[in-house]
């Protein structure tokens, strides 16, 4: 039987060091960065999709998902999620990771399995826990982290089965400042 795959795009950061909202930078095909992230998870989900947005986001639609306290970090959106779900696994992506390839969720699905709590990518030089999938059992585990005032990712995975998949470097580049961006889009254009 196919796991029941719901999506969270995390987009309920502050984007300070870039100086505006990330999830609305272009691409150089003109879609915004939240439109992508969006666009590839639902290559695989099955069920529901929701965007994380910021405690303060003005214009909330019918799929955004709140956090319920100002400025807590991804596992806030994370938790969100996973509360408001009822599927097996919750397909999870960072706003600001443009390299991840369309394919991405779907080459990580066949890891799928009861066994694994979450299976994400990882390079030569680091992992990237906010892209990939999280076993949707870890909930209860999730907020009691979160109410004895656990807020880093990988302290909280370091709990849990995690199978980690090796993937190209350049797929986990994220964009965090105007320099990063504007060097992103420089690769682009030589490409």
């Amino acid at each position: 039987m196919e796991p029941i795959i719901d999506g969270v795009v995390l987009a309920g950061g502050q984007s300070s060091r870039m100086g505006k909202d990330k999830t609305q930078l272009s691409l150089p095909s003109g879609m915004r960065l939240i439109d992508r992230a969006v666009l590839l998870l639902q290559t695989v989900v099955n069920g529901q999709l929701w965007i994380s947005r910021p405690w303060n986001y003005t214009t909330p639609g019918d799929n955004d998902l709140l956090d319920i306290e100002p400025f807590e970090g991804p596992l806030s959106g994370i938790a969100r999620a996973m509360t408001s779900s009822h599927a097996d696994f919750l397909a999870v992506m960072a706003v600001d990771l443009p390299n991840l390839p369309m394919d991405f969720y779907q080459r990580f699905k066949p890891y799928l399995s009861p066994h694994v709590e979450a299976i994400l990518p990882q390079s030569a030089r680091h992992r990237q826990p906010l892209a990939g999938f999280w076993s949707t059992h870890l909930v209860s585990d999730l907020i009691g982290f979160r109410q004895m005032g656990g807020r880093k990712v990988d302290t909280f995975l370091n709990r849990h089965t995690v199978k980690w998949v090796p993937v190209p470097d350049a797929w986990l580049s994220n964009v965090n400042t105007p320099r990063e961006w504007q060097s992103w889009l420089d690769h682009q254009e030589r490409d």
